[in-house]
């Protein structure tokens, strides 16, 4: 899995390969154009690909495929387990839940000595 590291912090990321119309929901949480059976194949897709916070849409498994970042129709996406039919796919980024993490600084940090700066 592909790690993000930043000053302050690392965490794993996975793509998976989801249905288009799930965007909104996935990546603002806005589940107004969503039915409840809906909401529950999604919740149950995420809790059993161990993922957390939807980053967005990127090159992933679709650019595998040869589909970028646009959406295709494909019956072989991520979230056959759940019923969802074939349909428009698009990759999205997650972060893997449990995988955030500190990161202590790679240098040593200036130190205070009598107001002057040490190393």
């Amino acid at each position: 899995m592909p790690t993000i590291t930043t000053k302050s912090y690392t965490f794993e990321t996975i793509s998976l390969l989801l249905p288009a119309y799930w965007a909104c929901y996935l990546i603002n949480g806005d589940s107004s154009y969503l039915d409840d059976p809906e909401i529950a194949q999604i919740e149950a897709g995420l809790a059993r690909e161990n993922v957390g916070l939807c980053m967005g849409t990127s090159p992933g498994p679709a650019d595998e495929l040869g589909y970028g970042d646009d959406d295709n129709f494909t019956a072989w996406h991520d979230a056959r387990p759940e019923g969802v039919l074939p349909g428009n796919c698009v990759a999205y980024t997650f972060e893997v839940a449990g995988s955030y993490r500190a990161v202590r600084p790679s240098r040593k940090l200036p130190r205070v000595a009598r107001g002057v700066f040490t190393r």
